[in-house]
């Protein structure tokens, strides 16, 4: 490829490498408790580029038993977030979105980056809803 739109792919692509290399090296596995977790089943799938059918990674093929572990893990965790107060729970959400629309604009460009491209779009959401609740949380009476 040669051009403005060859040095372009190039680029993207080798952007796409770098932050490919983790994934290939550990697979992406499911994130429960605080901590990666392959599936409990042991089960995986691969994803593969849609540009050349490159497999990309090796993804936790989470079911049943990694849902109800993650919605133990988020019970347990409910008390400590529902008694942190909304300022504190504010600051710690602008943390969070400020950290994924960091790289977004490398993120946005990656030639075969549709999940990251989709995660961006999900924090966009996320930074509505915490900019909508996130001072003093709702109440139920």
């Amino acid at each position: 490829m040669s051009g403005a739109t060859g040095s372009t792919l190039e680029g993207n692509v080798a952007k796409a490498e770098k932050y490919l290399e983790r994934f290939r090296a550990s697979g992406v596995r499911n994130f429960i408790d605080g901590a990666p977790r392959a599936a409990q089943s042991g089960h995986t799938f691969e994803t593969s580029s849609p540009i050349d059918d490159k497999v990309l990674a090796s993804v936790a093929a989470g079911d049943a038993a990694d849902v109800a572990a993650a919605a133990e893990a988020a019970q347990r965790a409910f008390p400590k977030w529902r008694d942190l107060a909304g300022g504190d729970r504010r600051n710690l959400l602008h943390r969070i979105a400020d950290a994924i629309e960091k790289p977004r604009a490398d993120v946005y460009t990656l030639p075969y980056g549709q999940r990251m491209v989709v995660d961006y779009y999900a924090a966009e959401d996320m930074a509505a809803a915490e900019a909508q609740f996130g001072g003093a949380p709702p109440r139920r009476p």
